[in-house]
Formats: structure tokens, C-alpha cells, sequence
């Protein structure tokens, strides 16, 4: 019930009103921790090394979060499907744009690839890549700059991305499902 760290000890304490986790991720600097807004729904907030929580936090879906290759950037789907990445140990927090699909509200963030997200260069700093969870049973990347993008592949459920790889779930049924790397 308890997330401790070696330096700063006791983090997050689970079962205080308003404080129930959900789910917890590392990102350089500290932690972002999924816990409930105290209203029936769930929020992210930063919770530093020293255990200080950040003074914004953010409202979540039920899709989870993922976190970038070296642990700069968390990111997540709000529930009106706002992409949000947080990274520099909380300091910064961007939001990339909006997910959008015909009768799906609902979304998963399942990779982040690159360390920055700001989109203050050219080149692409960070993509998040998200499974949408309803009927349409695909994913979608989007950049630091808000390019949107439907990844037509036969993957219907992406568990991870990286090197320009792609692995997840192309069909389930009954009996099993069956997975690929593509």
C-alpha cells in the first residue's frame, strides 16, 4: 500500500481519501502516479524524488501511461483523448494534440519514443503511440509536433515501439491470440 524510494522514503501512501493508486511509472526525477481524484474519476500527478507532488495534475483515462527509452518523458491520453507528456523531472508538461476516431472514446498509451516533446525544433523530438481501445482496434502514433497518424499495419493492439520496430497483437479468437514484431 505504499510506494517507497531509497532516497526520499515514503512517496505515496495508498488508502488516504482521495489518494487510492491505480498505477505508478518512473520518469527521471521522480514518479507519475495514477491515483483518484476523490470524485469517482482518476488523475496524474508528478510526484518528485523528495516526495513534493506537483502543483498541476491532469485528468486520466483508463488507458494507462507509458514512458520514453531513458526515462525523460511520461506520457498519457486525457479522457477527451488530449495526448500530455510530462518530462524534465515535472518541470515541463506538453500537450501534443488530440486523438480522434469514429465511436471510440477510449485510449491507451502504450509507447513513447524520443526524449523531448516540447516541438520547438524541426525534427520530430518524441512520438507517442496509442492503442485505441474501442471497436476500431488500431493505433495511432502522434509527434511533438501534433502530426496525427492511423499506422495501417495488421498489429491491432500495440504493446511496444521502438528502433522502428512495432510488437503487439495482430489477431485474438477464442482458442489464443497470436502476436508479431513488424
Amino acid at each position: 500500500g505504499t510506494l517507497h524510494d531509497d532516497a526520499a522514503g515514503t512517496i505515496l501512501q495508498v488508502g488516504k481519501r482521495g489518494s487510492d493508486i491505480r498505477a505508478v511509472a518512473r520518469i527521471n526525477g521522480g514518479w507519475l502516479a495514477e491515483q483518484s481524484d476523490g470524485q469517482g474519476g482518476w488523475k496524474v500527478t508528478f510526484v518528485g524524488d523528495d516526495g513534493t507532488p506537483a502543483d498541476v495534475s491532469w485528468p486520466i483515462g483508463d488507458g494507462g501511461f507509458a514512458v520514453s527509452p531513458e526515462g525523460n518523458v511520461g506520457a498519457f491520453v486525457e479522457p477527451d483523448g488530449t495526448v500530455v507528456a510530462v518530462q524534465d523531472a515535472g518541470s515541463r508538461h506538453f500537450e501534443l494534440g488530440r486523438l480522434t476516431a469514429p465511436f471510440s472514446p477510449t485510449w491507451g498509451v502504450a509507447a513513447v519514443t524520443g526524449e523531448n516533446c516540447s516541438g520547438r525544433s524541426e525534427q520530430t523530438g518524441c512520438t507517442v503511440y496509442a492503442n485505441d481501445l474501442g471497436t476500431q482496434q488500431s493505433f495511432y502514433s502522434i509527434t511533438d509536433h501534433g502530426k496525427l497518424t492511423l499506422l495501417d499495419r495488421s498489429i491491432t493492439r500495440l504493446a511496444a515501439a521502438g528502433g522502428g520496430l512495432f510488437a503487439g497483437i495482430t489477431s485474438t479468437s477464442d482458442s489464443g491470440s497470436c502476436s508479431s514484431v513488424q
